[in-house]
């Protein structure tokens, strides 16, 4: 994906979902620190179409311990790590597999997992956390 492909994405399944969501634009915006989320053309547009967003700068660590996004790709590593493959579309092809076989319900437990998440955190001054410290 390129900067445009990625405002198109905002355009079409960002930021229409999230006025719907938050009609008084009641939310906070924050993405990644990708290259191409850093683009001229991509923080213009964010600047222009989305009310309040977290700076990159004001951003602390990434926390990956905590945004759901990163438990799904852990756990699509952990499966692939099970098994050989002998091309990147044997991979790629997993990937998917695995991707489509996500339940609601998993999803839901992460999602729900944050809160459990952001107090273990506090309570390891912000060192990283493992299940354990949350489940």
């Amino acid at each position: 994906m390129n900067a445009a492909g990625y405002i198109d994405l905002l355009e079409v399944v960002g930021v229409p979902p999230m006025n719907q969501l938050f009609p008084g634009n009641d939310y906070i915006f924050q993405d990644d620190t990708s290259c191409i989320r850093r683009s001229l053309a991509v923080i213009k547009f964010v600047e222009e179409n989305i009310p309040e967003r977290i700076d990159i700068d004001d951003k602390v660590a990434k926390m990956d311990d905590i945004w759901p996004i990163e438990k799904l790709w852990s756990i699509i590593r952990q499966d692939l790590s099970k098994y050989e493959f002998s091309s990147l579309n044997d991979i790629k092809q997993k990937i998917i597999d695995i991707w489509k076989n996500f339940s609601e319900e998993k999803c839901e437990k992460i999602i729900k997992s944050i809160p459990k998440m952001l107090k273990g955190i506090v309570q390891k001054q912000d060192q990283h956390i493992t299940q354990f410290d949350y489940y």
